[in-house]
């Protein structure tokens, strides 16, 4: 058997956390703060987004609502106007039918008698 040279074996991650000399490349920290960093300097941002978002929606869906409710008085106009000429049109017809007879006191039925 050929001799083996014997390297010491370098202990694990987990063993040097517990023995409390783990040490960790400053690269990787650094790399991770400035992730955290640029996550929390987004947020207002982004929150703003959807803010400005959710207002537009709303107003999007107000006018909406207000072009559909002016629809819906159009057609009401409508047939209400259609419900009054019809109206004004039959009065019109009957008053074609009767004898014109006036209501009004002549002059000499508007004198006291005494």
């Amino acid at each position: 058997m050929a001799d083996r040279k014997t390297t010491p074996s370098t202990p694990t991650a987990d063993q040097q956390a517990e023995a409390g000399t783990l040490t960790i490349n400053p690269a990787v920290t650094d790399s991770v703060t400035q992730a955290n960093i640029k996550v929390l300097g987004d947020a207002p941002a982004e929150a703003m987004g959807t803010i400005y978002q959710t207002v537009s929606q709303s107003t999007g869906i107000a006018l909406e609502d207000i072009a559909d409710y002016e629809g819906s008085l159009a057609e009401i106009t409508s047939g209400m106007t259609a419900d009054g000429i019809k109206q004004v049109l039959q009065a019109g017809a009957e008053s074609a039918n009767q004898p014109a007879t006036s209501h009004a006191k002549s002059p000499k039925d508007t004198r006291e008698t005494g």
